[in-house]
């Protein structure tokens, strides 16, 4: 009962702060691809779209620019196809196409299901005749969080560790 009880609250603090660092790296990785791709979009040169190396990244299931129709704008490889894979963060890239449609201005980043995390931030060019920015495309990313998670043996043997230790200071102390 002391095992639970110590290691329960330790085990779910630990899964929100990978989550927290997941995401904050999902974000900042898709606020990359956005930056560097701002001007080929703007030019509508899709063939210098570029996602760089983040695509082969550890950890990355998808960093990928799409059109607002969901339609895959780079990496060459998948160009032209509709992002399907994984369903979940399609889901979610609809979603955000909506909602930038609806003069959404930044970016967002959530949880997909409960092994990925998925950002996406917006590809916005000036639109002279509205005299205002407007998307025209989204750097979508997302991350396996089960890579980055401590299994619980990891977590057993600290706490198997620290008990040693309190055994042994309390046996010097009493």
């Amino acid at each position: 009962l002391n095992l639970f009880v110590s290691l329960s609250p330790l085990m779910a603090e630990q899964e929100r702060a990978v989550e927290r660092e997941i995401s904050q790296r999902a974000k900042v990785i898709a606020r990359e691809i956005s930056e560097r791709n701002t001007g080929a979009v703007a030019a509508k040169a899709d063939s210098k779209l570029d996602v760089g190396t983040f695509d082969k990244a550890w950890g990355i299931r998808v960093a990928m620019i799409v059109d607002m129709e969901n339609r895959i704008l780079a990496p060459a490889s998948k160009a032209g196809n509709y992002f399907l894979n994984p369903p979940s963060a399609a889901g979610i890239a609809v979603k955000a196409s909506k909602a930038f449609r609806d003069k959404k201005q930044d970016g967002l980043v959530t949880k997909s299901d409960s092994e990925t995390i998925v950002a996406i931030e917006p590809i916005q060019v000036l639109n002279p005749a509205l005299g205002r920015n407007e998307t025209r495309a989204m750097a979508v990313v997302a991350i396996d969080t089960t890579l980055s998670a401590v299994e619980g043996g990891e977590l057993w043997m600290v706490y198997a560790h620290t008990l040693v230790l309190s055994i042994v200071i309390g046996l010097f102390v009493f």
